[in-house]
C-alpha cells in the first residue's frame, strides 16, 4: 500500500496524507522511508500495547512539502497526532490527526 500512496501524493500533487490504521513502529517505519526516501518522510503515533491495531500516520511528499523543523506531539497514542510545520512564506501551519475507530 505504500507505494500506491507514493504513487497518489505524486500524481495528484498531495503534500500531506493522514492515514488511519496506520499499525506502524519505528522499524516498518524506517524500512518504508528507505525504500521511498526521496520521496516519502512518515511520522506516526502508535498504541503504547501493540502497533497491530489503531494508529495515526502523517505521509509527507517530499517533493513538494518542506520535511525540515517538523515538531510532533503525541495527543492520545494511537489515536490523535498534532504536527506543526514551516508552510508558505514561512508560516507555522498545524495539523491534527485523529483516529477515532
Amino acid at each position: 500500500k505504500w507505494l500506491h500512496m507514493r504513487q497518489v501524493l505524486h500524481q495528484c500533487k498531495i503534500g500531506i496524507m493522514i492515514v488511519g490504521e496506520a499499525h506502524l513502529d519505528s522499524k516498518r517505519r524506517d524500512n518504508i522511508e528507505q525504500v521511498h526516501s526521496a520521496s516519502l518522510k512518515i511520522f506516526f503515533s502508535k498504541r503504547q500495547d501493540t502497533c497491530n491495531a489503531a494508529g495515526i500516520a502523517f505521509v509527507l511528499n517530499k517533493s513538494i512539502t518542506n520535511t525540515e523543523r517538523i515538531q510532533t506531539y503525541e495527543v492520545i497514542a494511537g489515536h490523535a497526532l498534532l504536527m506543526e510545520l514551516e508552510w508558505h512564506n514561512n508560516e507555522r501551519l498545524s495539523i491534527l490527526g485523529i483516529y477515532a475507530p
